[in-house]
């Protein structure tokens, strides 16, 4: 992700680059900086590419068998001697990563950071697994705070697909891969929208699915359909309308248990990295409930409100948020010292 949604590193690196391979992508998010001068684009897919709405084409477009493709092209690269940008841009990653596992070690009274699941998760990964993430605010830590290393697969759904995907990505993922760990993000929002019936497809394969590597579906619930109301705190300097952002209440690791299935809530800051370690430990299918401070704005929210004052008055804040920046005084601004 690399659009005003995601990574200002990998924004920049797509904008400063000289040529830019995309494989298996027909175009760029429309939102991402793009430098007009002498940058290539070059394009390799199975198919000839499908235009969006204010999507140009690439300067070459190769219509191939991606790997085969690669084979023949890869030997006409060239290494430069020079490597200044290579090593800037690898120093902006770094100071990247280091600012956000900075963010996701800060939490506010008791409640538990949706940023620290999934440092928690990436420093825990186990090898090749295989990380499925939702729409929404799922993505938004996905993309924040997940480091992968070699060997592992990552996806999101396919042009933002309809919230839920990442349920039956993961059970396809499950088939595919039955020797790998696989763990799918998701918010409640998404969850509810559809993920909850695809549940009871992993129950009808609860005899096949039990004794393989841990298939974890991990609920973030903050009881908010937290990525529109952050988009439309941000675009309107913080209106909080219940009616329209509130998300049923459900306890998913109790449905998952009705279900027949392994189901495990925490709401505990300093119980989030064991609660992981127990999981990714274990076989089969589980629903992981993560209670979250739906309070926690993302990146891009963060920077937008930055530039609206009247969204940083103690006026407009809301009560909840009040609540917590309060309760900082007693040290929540620290990281959490147990469960």
């Amino acid at each position: 992700m690399a659009g005003p949604l995601g990574s200002t590193v990998a924004a920049a690196l797509l904008r400063d680059c000289d040529t830019l391979l995309l494989v298996g992508a027909t175009d760029l998010d429309p939102g991402t900086p793009r430098r007009t001068g002498s940058q290539r684009v070059v394009s390799i897919d199975t198919e000839a590419p499908a235009r969006r709405d204010g999507a140009g084409p690439a300067d070459v477009e190769v219509t191939a068998d991606v790997p085969a493709a690669l084979d023949e092209l890869i030997p006409l690269l060239r290494r430069k001697r020079e490597r200044g940008w290579r090593k800037e841009v690898e120093r902006a990653v770094k100071d990247w990563r280091a600012e956000g596992r900075t963010k996701a070690k800060r939490f506010f009274g008791a409640t538990v950071s949706p940023r620290a699941v999934v440092a928690e998760l990436s420093e825990r990964l186990p090898e090749r697994s295989v990380v499925i993430t939702d729409t929404g605010s799922a993505m938004d830590w996905w993309t924040r705070h997940l480091e992968l290393r070699s060997g592992m697969r990552a996806t999101l759904s396919h042009g933002l697909a309809a919230p839920g995907a990442s349920v039956p990505y993961a059970v396809a993922a499950r088939l595919a891969f039955p020797d790998r760990p696989v763990i799918a993000l998701v918010g409640d929002g998404a969850l509810q929208t559809s993920g909850l019936n695809e549940l009871v497809t992993v129950r009808g394969h609860l005899g096949r699915f039990a004794e393989q590597p841990p298939l974890v579906f991990c609920v973030l619930n903050n009881r908010d359909r937290s990525r529109l109301t952050w988009r439309r705190r941000t675009d309107y300097r913080d209106p909080l309308l219940a009616p329209s952002r509130e998300v049923p209440d459900v306890s998913y690791a109790e449905y998952a248990r009705l279900l027949g299935l392994a189901g495990v809530r925490c709401d505990r800051p300093g119980a989030v990295g064991e609660v992981w370690t127990d999981i990714l430990g274990g076989k089969g299918p589980v629903v992981l409930e993560f209670v979250v401070d739906g309070e926690t704005a993302p990146d891009w929210a963060e920077e937008a409100q930055r530039g609206h004052p009247a969204a940083r008055s103690v006026r407009r804040l809301p009560r909840g948020r009040l609540r917590r920046l309060i309760g900082t005084v007693g040290g929540g601004l620290s990281g959490p010292s147990g469960p």
